[in-house]
């Protein structure tokens, strides 16, 4: 366009006679650069360079625990660049460890707006997601919304910890058995996580593996133990997910003692209910009169094919 440019004035100079002083003149302002139009794009990629710089100080705060000074770094680059999809997301995570759910949604949405390859957003924000579903029963919550996210983490890093102990949770939620044996086995061969250990535990029961090499009883005894006991001193900080299994699963699937699947049991209903009675110093035993029978209920959602229920009809 300049070249056009040029020509023409060349030619309109021939015709009208201009001075060379007006034609240099002509020249200069076509072939000069459109500051007014360049600067604000400079200013902003000035100011993302300087947002890079604060990611990494934000980081280097957080690794010495120092959360309130990454939160002002992060909030200061987002001010500075805001597509800067690196602070976004990092922001995102720091409002879903804080419990503000909504925000943290909003930022990973924009992060993943301007990075769809930002892996570690597309875990958060299924993460924050799988949160607001746990409030509802596990049957009745919208999970494919959660899976949309682990699926989109898990294409672009296939062997990334995190995302392959989510997806090995959700297959064992879902019940579905191989596929969760399969997916927590990958998870444990790249490194150690209880979400991939208590999938992968509950998988090996419910598909007769118990030889696996993987298999530690001893470690999901104590586990159990652990988790039992963390909720049911504070049980608003705990859910039922994170006791890794259930009370019923506990009692008829693994070879648990007694007093374990007891454990289990009430911190479910500390869980539930965010307040526990104190176990009672003594057990008392029951004294049936003579001639009479003890009769036993079960009631369940579940009365298809149910240890519960098959062993409530040999009774």
């Amino acid at each position: 366009s300049n070249i056009l440019g040029m020509s023409i004035i060349l030619g309109m100079s021939n015709i009208l006679g201009m001075s060379n002083m007006l034609l240099s003149l002509l020249l200069a302002l076509l072939l000069q650069e459109p500051f007014s139009l360049a600067s604000p794009r400079r200013s902003e990629e000035r100011g993302c360079v300087a947002a890079d710089g604060l990611v990494q100080q934000a980081v280097d705060k957080g690794s010495r625990g120092d959360a309130q000074g990454a939160f002002h770094h992060l909030a200061d680059a987002v001010e500075r660049c805001p597509k800067h999809a690196l602070a976004l997301g990092h922001l995102g995570y720091m409002f879903a460890i804080g419990g503000n759910m909504s925000s943290a949604k909003l930022f990973l949405q924009r992060s993943l707006t301007y990075n769809a390859s930002f892996m570690q957003a597309w875990i958060n924000l299924g993460n924050v997601m799988k949160s607001e579903q746990e409030r509802f029963d596990e049957m009745e919550g919208d999970w494919s919304t959660v899976w949309r996210m682990y699926r989109a983490a898990y294409r672009l890093s296939p062997k990334q910890v995190d995302i392959t102990a989510n997806m090995a949770g959700l297959y064992a939620m879902e019940r579905s058995w191989e596929k969760a044996a399969w997916m927590s086995v990958q998870s444990m061969r790249i490194e150690f996580t209880e979400e991939a250990f208590c999938a992968m535990m509950k998988a090996f029961d419910n598909i007769c593996l118990w030889q696996h090499p993987l298999r530690d009883d001893k470690l999901l005894s104590n586990l159990l133990f652990e988790k039992a006991k963390a909720a049911l001193l504070a049980p608003e900080r705990s859910t039922k997910d994170k006791l890794c299994f259930n009370a019923g699963t506990a009692a008829l699937v693994a070879d648990f003692s007694p007093e374990l699947v007891l454990l289990i049991a009430r911190a479910e209903m500390a869980i539930e209910h965010k307040s526990i009675v104190p176990i009672p110093s003594e057990l008392h035993s029951l004294q049936l009169l003579r001639g009479k029978r003890l009769v036993v209920s079960y009631v369940s959602g579940h009365f298809a094919n149910h240890p519960m229920m098959q062993m409530m009809q040999s009774m």
